[in-house]
């Protein structure tokens, strides 16, 4: 919750360089700020239920704020998952209203269209504002559910437009797929072959660039006698500290 929280407060974060932030700006976060929590307990505590639980969170989450006298009350029609809050301007709206209009290219073939649903546009909205803060995402759903393309998708820049935002060019995806037999050494050199050796024991992008490692199937590792898969606990020792 509170990292979503903090992708909206970046613009906050005065920086050398920046200009002081406006009492406008202070004036419309404190409008926000009740609208932008709600969006972000929805989609962390209420993002970890199945379809049956979110029906009931929902009408949790809207009778609590019915009770409370929030200001900013949710539409009454669909679920509380149906909407995002829109800043711009201010209001409560449908993920549609923040994609471009989809066309499909006549000179596809048929297996090239993928039409953006509302799931694709939730969860690219989600990567596309966690990822450039920095915080890290883990995407989870059943097979067949789409969510390697579009992950894929967003780090090809193919992605479908959510207020007309797409991946920096500053960045270099890095794609690793992990299977049964994989391990913690073939991990470490797949990391290092596609790293820019930069001082004894430090590696990174190229200059200037970013990378986002991507990996899927990432609970395909085997596990030891004892429960650890020591290809994910190699990534927490990269990652977790801010590799």
């Amino acid at each position: 919750l509170m990292r979503i929280l903090d992708c909206y407060l970046v613009p906050y974060y005065w920086k050398e360089g920046m200009d002081p932030i406006s009492d406008l700006m202070i004036a419309d976060l404190a409008t926000s700020i009740e609208p932008l929590f709600m969006f972000a307990l929805v989609w962390s505590v209420g993002g970890t239920t199945d379809s049956e639980g979110r029906l009931k969170f929902s009408a949790w989450l809207r009778n609590e704020m019915y009770a409370n006298k929030c200001a900013w009350l949710f539409p009454k029609e669909d679920t509380v998952y149906d909407y995002l809050f829109i800043l711009e301007n201010k209001k409560w709206g449908k993920w549609n209203d923040i994609v471009d209009k989809y066309e499909i290219d006549p000179k596809a073939s048929f297996s090239e269209i993928i039409v953006p649903t509302k799931d694709s546009i939730r969860n690219t909205f989600l990567i596309d504002l966690l990822m450039p803060v920095g915080k890290h995402v883990l995407m989870v759903g059943q097979t067949g559910t789409g969510k390697t393309i579009n992950i894929s998708q967003y780090l090809m820049g193919t992605s479908v437009k959510v207020q007309g935002r797409s991946i920096s060019p500053m960045v270099v995806p890095l794609t690793l797929t992990f299977s049964a037999n994989t391990s913690a050494n073939m991990t470490q050199d797949q990391l290092d072959s596609k790293m820019d050796k930069r001082k004894k024991g430090v590696y990174g992008p190229p200059a200037g660039k970013q990378f986002y490692v991507y990996v899927d199937d990432l609970n395909m590792p085997k596990r030891e006698t004892y429960g650890a898969q020591p290809p994910i606990e190699i990534l927490r020792q990269w990652f977790g500290q801010g590799g």
